[in-house]
């Protein structure tokens, strides 16, 4: 009986052991569970913050530009600066969509000139420019950014992220070429333009992009039509978070 009791001691002691063990197992599984949800809640607090700062600072600048008027800091474009939103100050670029090539409207030429510059070879540059020389034959216009995007897919990808060229196209200045005066300094000279980044008071009507970025590296590009009616003052065009070719 004894021996028999002293087995059965040993059993439960080991089977104390092994659900302590088990208890220990869980215990730490649900406390790194706990912390791994507490730095996703963090994340999703920071990333939350930041949309709302680059949201915020475009929005600081379209004010500024309609209620200051040639008081704004931002009326003559191009322009730079911060904004302070909180305790960040956000960096804000601002600049004329009517410095940039049109895909609808501008010219065909102009536009293959641009690529070729940019390093593209004809092999690489004649499916881009055949499915854009389609589309004007057949009256279709680029009506938004994804369009563009399956538009620019048919260049090379490293060689588009290197050349980050979308940043030289609109669809939004209805300009048969690209003003001198709003134009980059790269495109200026892809296309021998001269006069080019000559800060302008900026235009009632023209499209305008904003580009914010918060310290932490995310980015808000905003293309806005300032109009200055009562009833609608300004209108988005265009709205993307962190765009590939966004605030440098």
């Amino acid at each position: 009986m004894r021996r028999v009791r002293h087995n059965d001691e040993g059993f439960v002691l080991v089977a104390a052991i092994w659900l302590l063990i088990l208890c220990g197992g869980i215990a730490a599984i649900l406390m790194l569970r706990g912390i791994e949800r507490g730095r996703e809640a963090k994340n999703e607090g920071d990333i939350l913050k930041s949309k709302l700062e680059l949201e915020s600072a475009v929005e600081t600048v379209i004010a500024d530009i309609l209620f200051s008027g040639p008081r704004s800091r931002w009326i003559m474009v191009p322009a730079s600066g911060t904004v302070s939103i909180g305790s960040d100050d956000v960096a804000v670029h601002v600049s004329s969509e009517s410095g940039r090539l049109d895909l609808n409207d501008g010219d065909l030429d102009r536009t293959d000139l641009l690529l070729r510059t940019a390093g593209f070879t004809a092999q690489e540059r004649q499916p881009f420019m055949d499915a854009l020389n389609a589309r004007r034959k057949q009256m279709r216009k680029l009506a938004s950014w994804p369009e563009v995007d399956q538009l620019l897919a048919k260049l090379p990808h490293d060689r588009m992220v290197t050349s980050c060229i979308a940043r030289e196209f609109t669809l939004y200045s209805g300009l048969h070429a690209p003003r001198a005066s709003q134009a980059s300094p790269e495109l200026a000279r892809a296309l021998s333009l001269t006069g080019e980044g000559q800060p302008l008071p900026l235009e009632p009507g023209t499209a305008l992009r904003i580009e914010t970025k918060v310290p932490a590296g995310a980015s808000l590009l905003a293309v806005v039509r300032i109009t200055g009616m009562q009833s609608r003052p300004y209108s988005v065009l265009r709205w993307q978070l962190n765009a590939a070719c966004g605030t440098p």
